[in-house]
């Protein structure tokens, strides 16, 4: 009898849980899904946090995160840092024009653009998220560690 039951109920959740991811499947999926990220840090403190847009430029991102830590120096252009990444892709929506607070990456130079300011940059650049903190002041020539973070 207690077998019986316990069937029983195993079959109504399975039908609820299956009427639900029916009904919200995506919705659910959207929440479960993790928003790659990229941090980079400076004498083991966070300067720049920043989400990354891989649904809307996947092999970019993908190639990114790839790379995973990448030691790299500052370049300070004004409105924009600059750290070259040794990672290679092409073409993916690329735009001239970027909003502050934009990350992009340069793929003909292979350097990860952040910018300060509303900006052109020289080439066009993938556009590949938006940095999220306040960015901290860096002089040309800074160490830091770029982590790409899935």
């Amino acid at each position: 009898m207690r077998a019986k039951r316990l069937i029983f109920i195993f079959l109504a959740l399975f039908i609820l849980l299956k009427c639900a991811l029916q009904k919200y499947g995506s919705f659910i999926l959207k929440v479960m899904r993790r928003v790659p990220r990229l941090s980079i840090v400076h004498n083991g403190k966070e300067i720049i946090s920043a989400t990354l847009d891989i649904a809307n430029h996947p092999k970019t991102i993908n190639e990114l995160l790839r790379a995973n830590k990448v030691k790299a120096l500052t370049i300070n252009r004004g409105d924009y840092y600059m750290f070259k990444v040794p990672v290679r892709v092409g073409a993916e929506k690329p735009e001239a024009s970027f909003k502050e607070g934009d990350l992009a990456f340069d793929y003909m130079g292979g350097w990860l653009v952040v910018f300060l300011k509303n900006a052109t940059y020289p080439v066009k650049a993938n556009f590949i998220g938006k940095v999220e903190s306040k960015v901290a002041e860096l002089k040309p020539g800074t160490e830091t560690i770029i982590l790409f973070l899935p």
